[in-house]
């Protein structure tokens, strides 16, 4: 485990390359209803206890620290909304912040951070070709009723291919440095920001159109998905997994 690196494809591919996407994807929606179905802080302080070992194991502590801080904004703005919204008893005198309000902010807090534990896990656990492949494998029947799951999953495997590409420009962006127009105040900064979002979007333009070229020139079909193994036998990382959520279900049974 020492030499178990999620940051190394290869790595996490040594590990997991066994396990079947659409368990893992199965789990982590399961585990996410799971975790908003929570209304005490003792079970919810159980599902979190399962996630953040499952983040310990894959030695990911790190990263999810940091996408805790790129949430910070919107956590405090949860909290700060449930306590002048919520009716209950005031803190301090303050008639507009109540204790009631505060619990349950700092609730939904937590079950959002351990909601995006949990995506973090399902990306590190699982190839993004992967993950469509079995999303596209979970939906396959609902061909059944008209509808078209191999062009949804297709369009959703370009939109992911893109994301790269996407987070590339905005870090370029990020660090263009713009002159000064000579306005100032509120004016000379949306001029500023346009010198930088135009440029931006050009490239994004030009990028996403060889991306789309560079896969007709291939002949690649975006629509066309491989078949995944069968679910039996299973794989020793899917017994893993199948066993420690077995576990934590029957852990929130016995909690009063």
């Amino acid at each position: 485990m020492n030499q178990f690196n999620v940051h190394n494809p290869a790595s996490v591919e040594k590990v997991t390359g066994n396990i079947d996407p659409r368990l893992v994807l199965i789990l982590a929606v399961a585990t996410i209803a799971l975790l908003f179905a929570q209304n005490s802080w003792l079970s919810l302080l159980v599902v979190c206890s399962f996630v953040g070992g499952v983040i310990f194991w894959l030695n990911s502590i790190r990263l999810f620290i940091k996408r805790i801080l790129w949430l910070r904004w919107v956590l405090l703005f949860t909290v700060v909304l449930h306590m002048v919204l919520s009716p209950g008893h005031t803190i301090l005198g303050f008639s507009f912040i109540t204790f009631e309000g505060l619990s349950r902010g700092l609730m939904v807090c937590t079950q959002v951070v351990a909601a995006m534990a949990i995506s973090l896990i399902l990306a590190q656990l699982v190839a993004t070709e992967k993950l469509i492949t079995a999303v596209h494998a979970l939906l396959k029947p609902l061909n059944l009723f008209g509808l078209n799951i191999s062009g949804v999953a297709g369009q959703i495997r370009l939109t992911l291919r893109f994301v790269p590409i996407l987070k590339d420009e905005v870090a370029v962006a990020s660090k263009t440095v713009v002159p000064d127009n000579g306005r100032s105040g509120l004016s000379g900064r949306i001029g500023q920001l346009r010198m930088i979002i135009g440029p931006m979007i050009h490239s994004l333009v030009g990028r996403a159109d060889d991306m789309a070229h560079a896969a007709v020139t291939d002949n690649e079909d975006v629509n066309r998905f491989d078949s995944l193994p069968s679910f039996w036998p299973p794989a020793m990382m899917d017994i893993v997994l199948l066993l420690f959520f077995t576990f934590m279900l029957l852990v929130l049974s016995v909690l009063p």
